[in-house]
């Protein structure tokens, strides 16, 4: 019973210390995350570690896959990410070409980033590595698994864009002649992301005139009536048609003197009342004159 008790404490004791050599990020902290992968080829060195450590940032080691994990407050400075010699190689035909790829040391911190070292083969007998990337031009993240291989010193070697979804090549190929420093016989293709745009196409309706119909009607309508006074179909008159009375009335303009009809009285009012005086002196004179004859005939008898 002693002995199962002992070896239950220390495994309990091992677990705490193996908890004790990985610090974790400190619960309810606020941050970015910053994550630097040493690739399969290599581990960071303890230098290094000592390093983010004096940072005073909270970090986290992966044992497994040897990535460095980051905890840098919102608007903190990034910490200073390891260069080739804070690598300890595992792989000696390797050597670092990159340790942290597009990595800018001292930014601000605005979002979580994830780097990977790069590795190139180095020279192996009369041949010398070269390591070919593909990278989106603005953001310098890799596209594509990077090419590498190796080749005879001072040869040249031509190289394709592969293909990548989503993404332009800015080049279709490149060439590279192979020296004997092999970090330098690095090529590098640049994408850029494909841009869609959406097109939007507005069909025009095409209208086909119907025989008797005026263009840009619609059968069974009338076309509108040009631009003035409108006149109601009640009010509008009506050319008579054949065998239909017609009535003229002629309006009289009191100001306006009539025209005289042909063979008319060519007189005056004036002239006209004179005689019209003239007959009556006549024609009261000869009744005085046959009354003066009658009584002279009375008076003879």
């Amino acid at each position: 019973m002693r002995n199962l008790t002992k070896r239950l404490c220390t495994l309990a004791l091992a677990f705490l210390l193996s908890l004790m050599a990985l610090p974790v990020h400190a619960a309810g902290n606020k941050g970015y995350v910053v994550t630097f992968r040493p690739g399969e080829y290599g581990r960071f060195s303890q230098s290094y570690l000592q390093k983010i450590e004096d940072t005073g940032y909270s970090y986290q080691l992966s044992k497994a896959t040897g990535s460095l994990s980051i905890l840098v407050p919102v608007g903190a400075a990034l910490p200073d990410a390891p260069n080739p010699g804070e690598i300890q190689l595992t792989e000696p035909r390797y050597e670092v070409l990159d340790a942290a790829p597009g990595y800018q040391n001292g930014q601000p911190a605005t979002g979580d980033i994830t780097t990977v070292a790069s590795y190139g083969l180095t020279k192996q007998g009369d041949t010398y590595g070269y390591t070919v990337r593909f990278v989106d031009r603005e953001t310098g993240a890799e596209v594509a698994p990077a090419l590498q291989g190796v080749a005879s010193n001072a040869a040249t070697v031509t190289f394709s864009a592969p293909t990548v979804a989503e993404f332009t090549a800015l080049a279709a190929s490149q060439t590279l002649t192979i020296g004997a420093d092999s970090s330098a016989n690095v090529l590098t293709f640049y994408y850029d992301p494909v841009v869609h745009t959406n097109t939007v196409t507005e069909e025009v309706p095409q209208y086909q005139q119907v025989p008797g119909t005026t263009p840009g009607t619609t059968p069974g309508t009338t076309p509108a009536a040009p631009e003035g006074e409108e006149i109601p179909d009640e009010e509008t008159p009506l050319a008579p048609g054949p065998g239909d009375e017609t009535q003229e009335e002629t309006i009289l303009d009191p100001e306006v003197p009539e025209a005289q009809s042909p063979g008319g009285s060519q007189l005056s009012p004036v002239a006209i009342a004179g005689i019209g005086v003239g007959a009556v002196a006549l024609t009261t004179l000869a009744v005085v004159l046959v009354l003066k004859r009658r009584g002279r005939k009375d008076t003879a008898q």
